[in-house]
């Protein structure tokens, strides 16, 4: 039987498969996608202090980019294309024309192609293949898990040597890379409520939040505890819809108000400053989330004056970049408009236009794509979490089940991800979850797709 996520290729290019065989292959780029890990692992810290080029940095993503191929190669050679590509060429067409008839270089575009999408296709890389080991899905959860362990470790050695509590205490992400910090401890967090809901394991749930807020307050990731209470109701909603045992819910309830309230004391302790502005200030306190979500900032360097905006306010900036014309408005500036890169010596047109120094992953979405990114990034979101439940329904005996559950809270709250901050540059957590997410989704079929290439 044909996997239903499939499409036939309209392709007339036939390979021979003799020459590519996965017995070969695919143990090398499986190999090459681990030294990439290993490499976003570690080299952001290297580099930091001094023990690396930067340019090493760059070595991963071309790791990731022969993964890339060759699945792109894998899906000529079976004939057969994932129905989700055709939406991404789609949205590709769209914003790769705009960019180019808008005059910016092809270049700054393809690498604006890049940042937003090399993940998504590292998960069709995931989802072609034809056979993973049979427990892939507990190891995945374990790696990640230990990860968090690792990093918090590295965190507390980092802050016992004298490194501040702040934008470079990221343990081996090195500066500023407590956003890497943030989204890996919120996908752990979300496998872990992903095992609590499948199989009721409540140890590893504790273990996650206790060193996901030692971690996040060493990072002073602020947002942490409210993340960890939306996915905890979302968790909640999962289990009563699967389980309907409301009475059972007492000690969760209990576990994760303790958790909130430790994580608060924990940060305005360690944290300096929160004597003044403690934590709960800015949830309880209206004007305190005014103007953290709304402020604008100036700064003054030799070269030039910048502004630091609140992350609504940017919102709004990125929308009025558009205004007073309704295909900006509608399809936005093109594909790599805010997108830069050193190494190439590329900056995208919206980056040059405007003096704006900072901009979470929904700015550059917004102003890139327009209104039509925005429904973009909702009907991903809707489309996933719809996809994993149904999954969650169909194959409740599937050893992916627990996997399934984490990945759909961490999908859910996409568009928090994207508005908070940059979700696809945080290579470490996002290679585990596009991998798994292409795992989940091609496991029911894995069996029937015969050894192809």
């Amino acid at each position: 039987m044909k996997p239903l996520a499939y499409s036939k290729s309209i392709f007339g290019l036939r390979f021979d498969q003799s020459r590519l065989s996965s017995a070969r292959v695919l143990p090398l780029v499986d190999a090459l996608l681990i030294i990439a890990f290993v490499l976003d692992l570690f080299a952001s810290f290297l580099v930091w202090k001094g023990f690396l080029p930067e340019a090493v940095t760059s070595i991963a993503q071309m790791f990731v980019a022969v993964a890339v191929v060759f699945a792109y190669t894998r899906m000529m050679i079976l004939h057969r294309i994932p129905a989700a590509v055709w939406a991404l060429l789609g949205v590709s067409a769209i914003g790769i024309t705009v960019a180019v008839f808008r005059g910016q270089g092809l270049i700054a575009t393809l690498w604006g192609w890049w940042n937003l999408f090399k993940y998504p296709m590292l998960g069709i890389y995931a989802y072609m293949r034809l056979r993973w080991p049979d427990d892939f899905a507990k190891k995945l959860i374990q790696v990640c898990f230990g990860l968090v362990v690792f990093q918090t470790i590295f965190q507390t050695g980092q802050y016992l040597l004298g490194e501040p509590i702040g934008d470079n205490l990221a343990g081996t992400f090195g500066w500023h890379g407590v956003g890497h910090i943030l989204f890996l401890t919120c996908l752990a967090l979300s496998l872990a409520l992903g095992l609590w809901v499948a199989e009721r394991r409540w140890t590893t749930l504790l273990l996650i939040l206790v060193l996901g807020a030692v971690s996040n307050i060493l990072a002073e990731n602020k947002i942490f505890p409210a993340a960890a209470l939306a996915l905890a109701v979302a968790s909640i909603g999962l289990y009563v819809g699967q389980r309907g045992q409301l009475s059972r819910l007492f000690v969760f309830a209990i576990l994760l108000v303790a958790g909130v309230w430790a994580f608060s004391a924990g940060y305005n302790a360690l944290v300096p400053g929160a004597e003044r502005e403690p934590l709960q200030r800015l949830f309880i306190e209206e004007e305190a989330r005014e103007n953290y979500l709304n402020k604008v900032k100036r700064s003054r360097t030799a070269e030039q004056q910048t502004y630091n905006l609140g992350r609504n306010v940017a919102i709004e900036y990125a929308l009025s970049t558009l205004e007073g014309d309704m295909v900006s408005l509608g399809f936005g500036l093109g594909l790599g408009a805010r997108s830069q890169s050193g190494t190439l010596g590329v900056a995208g047109a919206g980056l040059k236009a405007d003096k704006f120094d900072r901009g979470s992953q929904l700015v550059a979405i917004v102003q890139e794509m327009g209104l039509f990114g925005l429904l973009m990034v909702l009907g991903f979101t809707a489309w996933i979490s719809v996809k994993l439940w149904l999954d969650i329904r169909r194959y409740p005996e599937s050893p992916a089940r627990a996997l399934r559950h984490g990945l759909l809270l961490f999908s859910l709250f996409w568009p928090v991800w994207l508005w908070y901050k940059n979700p696809l540059g945080a290579d470490v957590a996002m290679m585990i979850y596009w991998i798994g997410l292409g795992y989940v989704l091609s496991e029911p079929h894995s069996e029937n797709l015969g050894d192809g290439l």
